[in-house]
């Protein structure tokens, strides 16, 4: 399946969570596809913020709301009439969402159950992408590469909210569906410029190494998914392109090429040598040392593969830091760069 130019061009697409780094991302997307935009987030999670840094506020319609609330949700969705909703609205740090479990799954299983039930007697045929996490299946040792059939499940708090999460969503499509198309997504650990996320892998390396801050390496022979954002957003645009027109209900990985990065190889990217000792700190014990997604059936019906290579993506990755610390054009860089993309998209 190609990217479908004409299938975007002045859709009305909703984005829950629009102020965060994956959100921000795919306002710029569909800005460059010409959709109509509309965000409905709180307000940035980080400072610097990458919405704010391209100026997205004055791109978008932009209502600041809480997915909790779900009289303001209604009262927006009521008012723009989206073709297209794509919900990234999450608490998605880890430990946060260990340390306060009710607001957790208040947000990430709730927050999707109240999108759902207004959207039950949404008047207008939709198409409604819940993108939950790589983290919702039941990770032990006797499976770690997990398909879209593995068990959902999940030890620590994150996890197991979203797998909630998922399991609403399945129940809602097989009896609540008449005018709504609904598919979950679940992609790796996604990594990009403009990710001030804390406790985040790149942009603790990105501070060490543009603002000389202290680094704490929690896993070092942790193995995740890791993927850049730009492959990310094309497989969320080709799903929700399909799922505009199919009669089931899918859920989809969506992986990288080699889906067993360790951390000891992408700070070896950064600084050109092995993590010192003194770096090392213990970890709660929370996150699982290893996760590994198969996404093969996202490449056996929408043709999807990711475009960048680990060095590729990389690359660009320590460029766009490096452009932005440096106090260049980064808004200029960043189109460029998504505009590469795209070439080797064509390609």
């Amino acid at each position: 399946m190609m990217l479908n130019f004409n299938f975007w061009k002045n859709k009305k697409v909703l984005i829950t969570g629009c102020t965060g780094f994956s959100g921000s991302w795919l306002v710029i997307f569909l800005n460059f596809l010409q959709s109509k935009v509309i965000g409905y987030s709180l307000k940035p999670p980080s400072k610097p913020s990458l919405f704010n840094i391209m100026g997205l506020k004055n791109k978008i319609r932009l209502y600041n709301g809480d997915i909790n609330n779900y009289n303001s949700l209604k009262k927006i969705i009521n008012k723009e009439k989206p073709d297209v909703v794509f919900h990234l609205a999450a608490n998605a740090i880890v430990l946060d969402c260990h340390r306060d479990p009710i607001n957790t799954y208040k947000t990430n299983s709730f927050g999707v159950l109240n999108l759902l039930e207004i959207l039950r007697s949404y008047k207008k045929k939709i198409t409604v992408n819940i993108v939950t996490s790589d983290k919702c299946y039941v990770n032990s040792s006797k499976k770690l590469l997990f398909n879209e059939e593995s068990p959902l499940g999940g030890d620590d708090v994150y996890s197991a909210s979203k797998a909630v999460a998922e399991i609403m969503v399945k129940s809602y499509q097989k009896y609540f569906s008449s005018n709504i198309k609904i598919t979950t997504i679940r992609s790796g650990n996604i990594i990009g410029g403009g990710d001030w996320g804390k406790y985040r892998l790149i942009t603790d390396l990105v501070l060490s190494k543009f603002r000389k801050k202290k680094i704490n390496i929690r896993n070092m022979n942790s193995i995740r998914p890791w993927q850049h954002i730009y492959d990310v957003i094309h497989g969320y645009l080709l799903i929700s392109q399909f799922t505009s027109s199919s009669k089931q209900f899918h859920s989809w990985n969506v992986a990288p090429h080699d889906s067993r990065l360790s951390v000891k190889k992408i700070y070896y990217f950064f600084f050109k040598k092995k993590i010192e000792k003194k770096l090392l700190k213990k970890n709660i014990d929370i996150e699982k040392k290893t996760l590994t997604l198969d996404s093969k059936k996202i490449f056996r019906k929408l043709k999807w593969k990711p475009i960048y290579t680990y060095k590729i993506m990389m690359a660009d990755i320590f460029k766009w830091y490096e452009v932005y610390y440096s106090k260049k054009d980064i808004k200029k860089y960043s189109y460029n760069s998504l505009n590469r993309y795209f070439d080797r998209l064509k390609k």
